[in-house]
C-alpha cells in the first residue's frame, strides 16, 4: 500500500525483508531502500514481488530462491550482488534494472525474463542460465547486454555494452534481434556464439567491434543483416550467403546474410 522501509542509520547486518524457507509470500506496491539486502530469500519458494522499488542497498536489491515471480519492479544502485537475482523456474515481467554494481537481472535455468530493461550495470544486463528472453532492452552495461547458457533470445535490443550484444553458448535459437555499438572495450560482438547447436536467424547487427561471431563450428546462421561493423562476419560452420550491397536487388536465396 505505498509504505516505505528506508534505512537511515548504520549498524547490524540486516535486511529490508528477509524471507526464511518460507513460500508463498507475496510484496507488492512500495519502496525499500538503504538496507544490506534489500529483499533477501534464497532458500524462499514460489515468492511474489510486484510493484516495488528497491534501491541503494549494501549487498544486492532483490535475492530470491526458486519459482519466484518478480513484475513491475525498479531495481537500482545497489551493490554487491546487485539487481535482481532468482533461482530456478522464474518469471521476470516487466522490470527495469540501472546503475546496479553487479548483474541487473539474472535468473536460474528453466525462467522467462520479458519486456525488461537493463542498463548502466556493472556486470552484465540481463543474464539467464537458460531459457526465454523476449522483448528486453540492455543498454550500456560493463558486461555483455543479454547472455544465456542456451534458450532463445527473440525481439531484444542490447546496445552500446562493453561486451557483447548477445552471447550465447549453445542449443539456443536467436532470432530478430536488433544490437548495435556493442564492443565499445574494443574486443567483442554485436552477437556471440561461444559454442554449437544454435541458430542465428534474423538479426540486425551494427557498428559492432565484430557484426556475427561464430568461431567454433556447428552452428547454423542465415538471414542476418550487418553494416558498419569492423568485421561483419565471422563465422565457421553452416552459414547462408553473404551478399552485398552490390547484389542484394538480385539475390534470390531466402537464407542469405546480407552486409551493406
Amino acid at each position: 500500500m505505498g509504505f516505505r522501509l528506508e534505512r537511515t542509520t548504520g549498524g547490524g547486518a540486516q535486511n529490508g525483508i528477509h524471507l526464511g524457507t518460507v513460500s508463498n509470500i507475496a510484496v507488492t506496491n512500495g519502496v525499500i531502500r538503504g538496507w544490506v539486502n534489500g529483499i533477501y530469500g534464497l532458500t524462499a519458494s514460489r515468492i511474489q514481488l510486484e510493484d516495488l522499488r528497491v534501491s541503494n542497498n549494501f549487498v544486492g536489491g532483490i535475492t530470491l530462491g526458486d519459482e519466484a515471480l518478480v513484475a513491475g519492479c525498479t531495481v537500482s544502485f545497489n551493490s554487491g550482488s546487485g539487481g535482481i537475482h532468482v533461482g530456478v523456474g522464474s518469471l521476470i515481467r516487466g522490470c527495469a534494472a540501472f546503475s546496479n554494481d553487479d548483474d541487473g537481472i539474472f535468473a536460474g535455468g528453466g525462467s522467462t525474463i520479458e519486456g525488461c530493461t537493463a542498463d548502466n550495470n556493472g556486470a552484465r544486463g540481463i543474464a539467464l542460465a537458460h531459457g526465454t528472453i523476449t522483448a528486453c532492452a540492455a543498454y550500456s552495461n560493463t558486461g555483455d547486454g543479454i547472455a544465456t547458457g542456451g534458450g532463445t533470445i527473440k525481439g531484444c535490443n542490447s546496445s552500446t555494452n562493453t561486451g557483447n550484444g548477445i552471447s550465447v553458448l549453445s542449443n539456443s535459437l536467436v532470432i530478430g534481434n536488433t544490437c548495435d555499438g556493442n564492443g565499445q572495450g574494443g574486443s567483442a560482438s554485436g552477437i556471440y556464439v561461444q559454442v554449437s547447436d544454435n541458430r542465428i536467424d534474423g538479426n540486425h547487427v551494427t557498428d559492432n567491434d565484430r557484426g556475427i561471431d561464430a568461431p567454433t563450428g556447428g552452428n547454423l546462421i542465415i538471414r542476418n543483416s550487418a553494416s558498419g561493423n569492423t568485421t561483419n562476419y565471422n563465422v565457421v560452420g553452416t552459414i547462408g550467403p553473404i551478399v552485398n550491397s552490390g547484389n542484394i536487388a538480385t539475390n534470390s536465396n531466402p537464407h542469405a546474410n546480407y552486409e551493406f
